[in-house]
This record gives C-alpha cells, structure tokens and sequence, in this order.
C-alpha cells in the first residue's frame, strides 16, 4: 500500500497498489468500500475548504463555488483568453493540479491509514515524451515542489503494456512474447505506441499520437464532448452556447454521464444509423433552460468525423509503416495484440474506427483479446503503473527520438555540406545515464545547431545565444567548447556544453525547444 501507481487523467485520476494478502493489484476506492475507483480530476474551493473528485465536480453546477477541470491538458496552455474560458484568471493550471495531487494523495494515505507512501511511479501520455516536453516538465516540477517520492515518470500505454503481459501470464502460466498496439484513448490525448514484449519486460519500438491542439482542449474525450454540447444546442435553439455558462457546464456533466451509461444503446443505434441514415433516431435527451435537447447518432457522428477520426486513421497509418520494419505480421494473434485503453476507447465509434483500419469484421478477432473487464481498460494504466512501481514488469528502455549536433564545411568543390554528429540514436536502448560528448568541438564564438529525429519529422534549432553570455572567457585564444547530451531516469534530456576550464551548463531539452520554438526549423519527411 506503499507503493504506488498513480494514473493522473484529464478525465479521471487512478491510484492503485499492491495488496501482498490478496497478491494482487487493486485500485483504491476513495470513500470506502462504496467508493469510486475514478476520481473525476476536478478540484472545488469554497471559502477554505478544498474538494476534489465527485464532490468537486458536483459544484460545476453551482454558482456559489470556484470549480476547475482540465488542469492536465491545459498544464502547457499559454493561450490567455483560452485559461480564461476555463476559468484560469487568478490561478494557473499548474497551481490546481499541485494541489488536487497534494489532495488526492493526503486523503488516500487518510483512508489506508499510513503514514506515508514510500515510492510513486507517476505515468504520462507517450505523446508528451516526443512533442510536448514542457508538460513533463510541468508534472516533474510538482512532483519536486510535493515532495513526492517519485520514482519514476512512464508513458501511459507502457504502464498499460505492463498489466497486458502480467495478466496475459497469469491467464496462460506462460510470458507472452511478441508485438502490443496499445491504443490509449482519454479525456486529453490520443497515444498510438508499438511495444515490444519479450521475458517479462517491455521494449517501446514507435510512437505516435495527438495532443495539444490550438482550437479544443486536446485531442479526445473532452474535446467531443464539449463539440457535441455545442453543436446540438446551437443546432436545437439556433443559438450559441457561451462556454464558462452555469448552462453549459450542467449540459456538460449531463451529456458525459449519459453518454456513460448509454454505451450499449449507442453502439446500436450509431450502427443502424450507419447502415441506413433514415434510422436516427433519439438515443437518450438533455434538458436545460431553453428545454429538451435530443441526442441523435447523426449529430454524435458528425462531431467525430469533424474531430477525431483524421486523428486516428492518420496516426495509425504511421505506426502501419512500421509493421514491415520490424517483421510484424498483424494477422497472427499469437504475435500481435492490439490493447485498448483509456475511458474514450470504450466508446463506441473510437472502437470502430480501430476495427475498421484493421479490418476487424468479428467481436472474436483475438487480436483485441486482451481478457480485460470493461472497467480494466481504464484501471490498465494505474495498475500497470503499480507493476513497474513493485518491479514486476522491467522496462528496456529506448531512446524516443535521434538527438545530435549539426556541423557545417566547406567541400573539396568549395560547397557548404553539413554533417550530423549523432549522440543519441532513435531506438536504441539506453544503456548509461552518463553525458557523451560530440566528438565535434565549437571553437570560438561558434553558434551550434542542435536537431532532433523522431523518425516522422527533423527538427534543427541554432542556439542563437552569444557565447560570451554563457562562458565569459569563450573567446579566449584557443579556446573550445564541448557540446554533449544525457538522459535522467525519468526520460529527461539535458543539453551540457562545457568550456576549456571544465565548467558545464546544464539545460534541459524542452526548455530549450520553448525557448527556441518560434525559429525550428521543421523537415517533414
């Protein structure tokens, strides 16, 4: 009880634990044995007094309290007048989230009755490993100002990965060994990972996915529902629905809820409304102020098409290309897994849009045989967490993306070429935390250029600072500086340049990347 994992959702937050009675992992219910084991990630101020999860959410329908949500997805949002549509004016993102998890954690200690947790793994979307580095870095930064005893950030389909095979050994008394899809769909992101199983460890091959979006709040869950509310009420009263309204928060919750627990009448009519567009039939109302609002599957299609489901045909055609790379026969499903997770997975036309690329024609395709309840499919991420936290599942570690420093001559027919001195190689297995050095050496004044690979697109950043502003004496004759990378425990990267004295600066990468972002250099591939 411990150890811990924890599965920090836009949508929900999940802590789980080992229970060495029972030897299994289970997730905490807040409240008791009546509890929930999804604790809504919303966090209520009333006066002094702070609430989180259901009693939180429940004052999103009272005017008379300070209530906030997304606070995960919105960790790296700088857009000003989008915070305020949240309700993020005094209090920034960051500042909720440390104190919901501060909550969160204080209370699950209270109901276990412990005194502390002795070591957290905390996991995250895999998309924030490649293309959002800031909100690790924002997550990391609570987790040092708590004081929490984390002892490692994951990627959230890895930790899923981890209860697939643990499960899958416990069910069969033998490792599975071969190639996993997880396709881990919530409230913010929508991660596509290709893992490799082999020996009770895991190995993350590929990556790719959706997050931060400039006009919804991320990429999944959250984003439809806020689309369908707006639609069918703008559609309904021929009116828009003002965002941060008592109307549209209600409508909200209410749509969420219902969409919940109407998952199998769902499935049925959006089926029947596909096959004949005649059959639209209500599938379940909303009520507000202006009056009744019915929900139909054309307006729950539509939303998605118009959303998401570029989103996943896009991101799965990307991992696809992998498939030959690594041998990956996706028709054996001894071999090949494809794991669903994550709440927005369940619902009905994420599911399909999956089965569909795959052309999955049956509800027995044993390649989405995973043997997980319905409620497993979203505890899979906290309870995987757990694993790796007890050091059931090991982690091979890979490096997500190349990372080098790019070097400019002068050819023999007087040309400029450039040179990419690789330090770090895109799949390969980290075997040293130690920082390695270019075998370059930037002489002088020098300004270097830094890129990044991550297989689908080339990054170059010119660091454009003067040297003189990082080591006064770097202009001194003969003198030249080193230009290195490392990697932390939690899959940090840091930028080290090292003058002639020995003196090193330390930056990390995804500060650099802000610092630097509006003069990238992209290359598509």
């Amino acid at each position: 009880m411990k150890v811990i994992g924890l599965d920090f959702g836009t949508t929900n937050s999940i802590v789980s634990f080992y229970n060495e009675a029972t030897q299994t992992i289970e997730a905490w219910k807040m409240g008791g044995a009546d509890g929930n084991n999804y604790i809504p990630s919303c966090l209520s101020i009333e006066d002094d007094d702070i609430y989180i999860g259901e009693e939180a959410k429940s004052s999103l329908v009272r005017e008379d309290s300070q209530t906030f949500t997304n606070f995960k997805i919105l960790l790296y949002e700088t857009n000003t007048k989008k915070l305020a549509n949240y309700n993020y004016k005094d209090r920034s993102p960051k500042e909720i989230a440390k104190i919901y998890l501060k909550t969160l954690l204080q209370t699950y200690k209270e109901e276990q009755n412990i005194d502390k947790i002795n070591s957290l793994v905390l996991t995250v979307p895999e998309i924030w490993i490649q293309d959002d580095m800031q909100a690790r870095t924002i997550i990391k930064e609570i987790a040092d100002e708590l004081k929490l005893p984390l002892k490692k950030l994951i990627s959230e389909p890895v930790a899923a990965g981890a209860y697939f095979i643990d499960n899958y050994k416990k069910r069969n008394s033998t490792s599975y060994d071969g190639h996993l899809l997880v396709f881990d769909y919530g409230g913010g992101t929508l991660d596509i990972t290709l893992l490799e199983a082999s020996n009770d460890a895991i190995k993350t091959l590929e990556r790719t996915g959706k997050g931060k979006d400039n006009h919804s709040i991320g990429k999944a869950g959250v984003a439809y529902d806020e689309l369908v509310v707006m639609s069918v009420y703008e559609e309904t009263f021929k009116k828009k629905l003002q965002k941060n309204s008592q109307e549209y928060h209600e409508l909200l919750v209410d749509f969420e809820r219902e969409k919940i627990n109407n998952r199998k009448s769902i499935k049925k009519y959006v089926s029947q409304y596909e096959k004949s567009k005649k059959l639209d039939r209500e599938i379940f109302s909303l009520r507000c102020d202006e009056g009744k609002i019915s929900i139909k599957p054309s307006i729950l299609v539509k939303c998605f098409d118009e959303l998401l489901v570029n989103d996943i045909t896009t991101s799965l055609k990307e991992i696809e290309e992998y498939f030959k790379v690594y041998g990956i026969n996706v028709n054996n499903h001894d071999e090949f897994r494809i794991i669903m997770v994550g709440g927005f997975s369940n619902y009905y036309l994420s599911e399909r849009a999956v089965k569909d690329f795959f052309n999955s024609k049956t509800e027995s395709d044993r390649r989405f045989e995973t043997h997980f309840t319905l409620e497993d499919t979203t505890l899979a991420i906290s309870k995987g967490a757990t694993l790796i936290a007890n050091e059931f599942v090991e982690l091979d570690e890979t490096y997500p993306m190349t990372i080098g420093i790019v070097f400019y001559y002068i050819n023999s027919n007087s040309e400029r070429e450039e040179v990419r001195d690789i330090i770090f190689k895109k799949g390969d297995v980290v075997t040293e935390k130690t920082i390695q050095y270019s075998k370059h050496k930037v002489t002088g004044s020098g300004k270097p250029t830094l890129f990044f690979d991550n297989g689908r697109t080339s990054y170059k950043i010119k660091i454009d600072k003067n040297p003189e502003d990082i080591f006064p004496n770097c202009n001194e004759k003969g003198n030249k500086w080193n230009i290195g990378f490392s990697v932390d425990k939690n899959s940090f990267y840091f930028i080290h340049i090292k003058d002639k004295s020995g003196e090193i600066i330390k930056t990390e990468i995804g500060d650099v990347i802000e610092e630097y972002k509006d003069s990238i250099i992209v290359e598509k591939k």
